[in-house]
């Protein structure tokens, strides 16, 4: 689509390590805001700025970053979108006429949302299914996947947005993962088509040798 030069930064990294950038962490803690259930006043630029700075810090500082991010990404890409104006009781008539925006995710913020960990995928998914006109079987696939596996259905969703990001596709809809296909999946689908045909004391099993290689029986 059409959006100029934004780009989404959700993975950007230091050159000297694998931290985050600041634009990818405030990117991401934009995205998880839209995604949750906050309410309209913390869903506006303002809003945003204090949620993203906590308590006792200096949301001003934030919220020109915030701004930068909605008026040259978030919305220029389609991945969010005004759904309502609050009323100010102080400022310029004007402002005061108008009202603050505060805004939603679309259906391209909520697949960019779901690659954000700590983003319920499962919620966000049902909502794309009701929200986007012809999400198609694959949302309606990464549901069923995401119920019992939500960490690799975030794992192809995440392939999917850091193609977009990268500029290997140039929309994130439709929501096709065999557009932005990654072989690092490959070992998934067989291990989902192998446990099919095991018994069960073999299916244990191998979710117990799993569990150790990946140190999840240490927790």
């Amino acid at each position: 689509m059409e959006a100029g030069t934004a780009r989404l930064a959700i993975f950007d990294t230091y050159k000297t390590g694998d931290s985050l950038t600041a634009e990818a962490a405030r990117q991401r803690l934009i995205l998880a805001t839209l995604a949750g259930r906050a309410g309209p006043g913390e869903r506006t630029r303002t809003g945003m700025a204090r949620r993203i700075a906590g308590d006792g810090g200096r949301w001003k500082n934030v919220y020109s970053g915030v701004f930068r991010d909605m008026e040259e990404v978030m919305l220029p890409l389609g991945l969010a979108g005004e759904e309502g104006r609050l009323p100010l009781t102080r400022g310029p008539r004007a402002m005061q006429e108008k009202g603050v925006p505060y805004y939603r995710l679309t259906g391209r913020g909520m697949i960019s949302a779901m690659a954000v960990p700590g983003t319920d995928v499962a919620s966000l998914l049902a909502a794309f299914q009701a929200g986007e006109e012809g999400a198609g079987p694959h949302a309606a696939a990464l549901a069923a996947l995401a119920g019992p596996c939500p960490s690799l259905a975030r794992m192809i969703l995440e392939c999917h947005v850091r193609a977009f990001c990268s500029g290997g596709i140039d929309d994130l809809l439709p929501l096709d993962p065999a557009r932005s296909a990654s072989d690092i999946l490959a070992p998934y689908g067989e291990l989902i088509r192998g446990v099919s045909g095991m018994t069960r004391g073999q299916r244990e099993a191998a979710a117990a040798i799993v569990d150790r290689a990946s140190g999840a029986d240490k927790h």
